[in-house]
């Protein structure tokens, strides 16, 4: 076990501080969802016209993981531990029934109990049902919670690494929207993931890792080390920088400022 991973400094008990706000910000969304399907509002269902809504077992399931969460950095207790894995285990039991299910074209599955009459996608006519995409990350980070309930280190980097598969893939879904590629955020024929899903997937993500700063692979980028220091301020870059190049990449290709060939090179430069 490495040295930095015994004491807890300032920067980590600051995020897992605000996991826990953030936790709740989780489960706040996942019951703003389930109201907007009580109240029909599309807005909160599919945030823009025209998207995918958020399926509301989908929602409930964000729910869980926002609690699951939030009681991992509050109470130790055994029967506490005993709960929060059985709730880790019906979130991957709901996430590979659905994508099972779903992939097999078998109706009834356990994303159509809830609002049942409602779930016919009114821009589709096809009813919404859990993305295949959607269902894997659940899968993912159900494994994923249940780990952190063993608090052990060697299971922690495991969650972690878990985790940031689901990152990748939330992330491919939000840039397929910015950039209008389907097969990023979709599968096949299957409905794709929503948007506001793979913004939730995003969050819960970071949560997880803040809740879990001074552990796993997040002690050796949260420690007081300068090398660690240096890695936290160039990941936000890393990520953004890229994406807004290639946005201005399609804009300019969309406006005819210059032809595709030119618009690749200029990204690939500007990259290197």
């Amino acid at each position: 076990m490495y040295t930095s991973h015994l004491i807890t400094s300032p920067f980590q008990e600051r995020l897992k501080h605000y996991s826990t706000y953030l936790a709740k910000v989780l489960i706040a969304f996942g019951i703003l969802v389930l109201a907007g399907w009580q109240f029909n509002v599309e807005i909160i269902k599919r945030i823009i016209p025209g998207l995918v809504a958020m399926n509301p077992v989908t929602a409930v399931c964000f729910i869980l993981n926002g609690i699951i969460i939030f009681f991992n950095t509050k109470t130790r207790s055994k029967k506490s531990t005993y709960l929060q894995r059985s709730v880790t285990i019906l979130i991957f039991s709901i996430g590979l029934s659905c994508l099972l299910m779903n992939t097999l074209g078998i109706p009834n599955a356990i994303d159509q109990l809830l609002f049942t009459e409602k779930l016919a996608d009114n821009v589709s006519n096809v009813h919404n049902r859990m993305a295949p995409n959607t269902a894997f990350n659940f899968i993912l980070t159900g494994i994923s919670l249940f780990l952190l309930t063993v608090k052990k280190e060697k299971y922690y980097k495991v969650s972690h690494y878990l985790v940031l598969i689901t990152t990748l893939i939330a992330l491919l879904s939000i840039i397929g929207y910015i950039y209008g590629v389907r097969s990023f955020y979709g599968f096949m024929t299957y409905i794709p993931m929503a948007l506001h899903t793979s913004l939730c997937f995003l969050l819960t993500s970071s949560v997880i890792l803040m809740s879990t700063s001074d552990k796993g692979i997040m002690a050796e980028l949260t420690n007081n080390y300068l090398g660690s220091i240096l890695v936290r301020k160039l990941i936000p870059a890393i990520i953004i920088v890229p994406v807004l190049l290639g946005c201005l990449t399609i804009y300019g290709e969309n406006k005819k400022l210059y032809v595709p060939h030119f618009g690749t090179a200029l990204f690939t430069t500007a990259t290197c």
